[in-house]
């Protein structure tokens, strides 16, 4: 029984929404034009630059890998993709000089392009699956799924310092750094092949997830990001819907829940596959507290400073959630003070648009300097206040 398969025909190939997505920048942000002309000036490029490998190989679960499922002797097969170094090389060039948004676009083009590679990887896996007559019964990622260690293990096994040149370093990190490893455990039923990416297990899940919520009548009216079938609830929605729980009455001031809803949650939308989304009790007492903490922060940031709510002239959100956040629901459930109603202004990625703006004003780093020299660090885990503060803004409601 041949034991090695290493993949031919692997062609990477780059989806501009996606690589735009990876970097949270979306048509609709400031900075979208910009970003997507300087993908269109270099997408060719960094494709040829890629050096595309992949192997397939048998094995057993070692001993200190195994997971409380899977212990070791576990019979797997490993996998491992490689795009080589070329655009990591570019990606790193563009921040030494400086060109932050070259180096951030170029890293997530590289991510793209060897994720790009999985269609092939998964054929190859099938077509080894009914040589052999198994099946696929789980997929393993590290750091997920297994220890992080079984890199060592599949660098070992399948030879990749001989077979393609990658190295491996004492964390276990594959160099190439665009190169990815996985482990799909066995099964004699030739039947079952669960061996795709679960993309829930990623922390960049946007798509689908609810982010603004209306309850009329006990009845959630809601909006998915894009518009697509509901599949979760992103940080916005949570805020909506504590808001909108709150006034209907479902949730009172203290975030205790009606009754009708305390045990199995409030629904807001059913997925695709039949699966109802609800709002726990749980999920009320996570916002309450996050809430409190981000009102909490903001007082302390009040009084080291020595004003009033009333003498700050301009609130900014950034991130993808302070873009989308609605102000009136996040001040209606105490998250942001009612003073800062209207000097509220989302400014989205502010970390990319600022790196955009620095490239662009020669007084750039000048103005960099000044900021430092008058700013300051507020370690609010550390602040003798934030306790009481925290916890006088626990409730529900606009002060």
């Amino acid at each position: 029984m041949e034991n090695f398969y290493e993949l031919e025909g692997l062609v990477p190939k780059l989806n501009k929404s996606a690589v735009l997505k990876a970097m949270d920048c979306y048509e609709d942000s400031p900075v979208y034009e910009e970003v997507s002309e300087e993908y269109e000036e270099i997408c060719e490029e960094m494709l040829k630059l890629t050096k595309p490998v992949g192997i397939l190989g048998f094995g057993t679960l070692p001993e200190g890998i195994e997971t409380k499922k899977y212990k070791a002797g576990t019979p797997v097969i490993y996998a491992v993709i490689s795009i080589g170094d070329g655009i990591s090389k570019c990606s790193t060039r563009g921040f030494q000089e400086g060109d932050y948004v070259k180096g951030m676009l170029c890293d997530a083009i590289a991510d793209e392009a060897l994720f790009s590679l999985e269609g092939r990887m998964v054929e190859k896996l099938q077509e080894i699956c009914r040589e052999h007559k198994v099946g696929i019964l789980k997929r393993l990622e590290a750091p997920h799924d297994i220890p992080v260690e079984v890199q060592k293990a599949v660098w070992d096994q399948l030879e990749l310092k001989k077979r393609f040149g990658i190295e491996i370093s004492s964390g276990f990190m594959y160099n190439p750094v665009k190169t990815s490893c996985q482990v799909f455990v066995l099964t004699e039923d030739e039947n079952v092949f669960k061996a795709h990416h679960d993309c829930r297990k990623c922390p960049n899940i946007n798509e689908g997830a609810i982010c603004s919520v209306t309850i009329r009548d006990r009845k959630a009216e809601i909006r998915t990001i894009q518009d697509k079938p509901a599949v979760g609830i992103c940080g916005t929605g949570v805020v909506e819907t504590a808001m909108e729980l709150v006034k209907e009455g479902l949730v009172d001031e203290t975030g205790l829940m009606d009754e009708e809803y305390f045990d199995d949650g409030f629904p807001l939308a059913q997925t695709e596959d039949g699966r109802t989304i609800v709002f726990t009790a749980k999920d009320v007492r996570e916002i309450q507290l996050a809430k409190a903490a981000v009102r909490a922060g903001v007082e302390i940031l009040l009084l080291r400073y020595g004003i009033e709510k009333e003498q700050v002239s301009r609130v900014y959100l950034a991130g993808g959630f302070g873009y989308k956040l609605d102000k009136d629901k996040a001040i209606a459930i105490g998250m942001l003070p009612g003073e800062f109603r209207d000097r509220i202004e989302a400014v989205g990625n502010s970390s990319l648009s600022g790196a955009v703006k620095y490239l662009k004003d020669a007084e750039g780093k000048n103005t960099l300097s000044r900021l430092a020299a008058v700013s300051s660090e507020v370690n609010l885990s550390k602040d003798k206040d934030f306790n009481e503060f925290y916890m006088d803004n626990m409730m529900f409601g606009e002060e």
